[in-house]
């Protein structure tokens, strides 16, 4: 069974007063509608200008860089003495032990440092808390 509807702008029974007033013109929409367009230009136009500042700031930094790769391509080579860093050096200091005539065979071995350590009172005194032991 197909159901009957009345009213509405798909309906045969509609009239032209009905019809009328969904054609209005809107004003609201219409402002709308171009503000966003204008929003949306505006924001496209900020876009294009980042992307043509960036790729200039890039050009610029490419030829500096190229110019500074050319200087020291025609300056000659100079090393740089550089002090050996902790991963480079063994991790235990070595000292040699000779004994006897400066031919014999000369002995190492590894260096440890000993930190001082504060000896254990064995009275208690008016120090601070962190320093009384018993």
């Amino acid at each position: 069974m197909a159901s009957t509807r009345s009213g509405g702008p798909s309906s045969r029974h509609s009239t032209p007063e009905k019809l009328e007033k969904n054609k209005p013109f809107d004003l609201k929409k219409k402002v709308r509608s171009e503000y966003m367009h204008l929003k949306q230009a505006r924001r496209y136009k900020r876009a294009e200008e980042i992307r043509n500042v960036w790729s200039s700031n890039r050009r610029k930094l490419e030829a500096s860089v190229s110019g500074m790769e050319q200087s020291l391509k025609e300056q000659p080579f100079q090393s740089i003495r550089t002090t050996s860093t902790f991963d480079q050096l063994p991790a235990m200091r070595k000292c040699s032990i000779q004994v006897g005539n400066p031919t014999a065979l000369v002995q190492t071995a590894p260096l440890y440092t000993l930190n001082a350590v504060e000896g254990v009172r064995t009275v208690y005194t008016w120090a601070p808390l962190q320093q009384n032991f018993m």
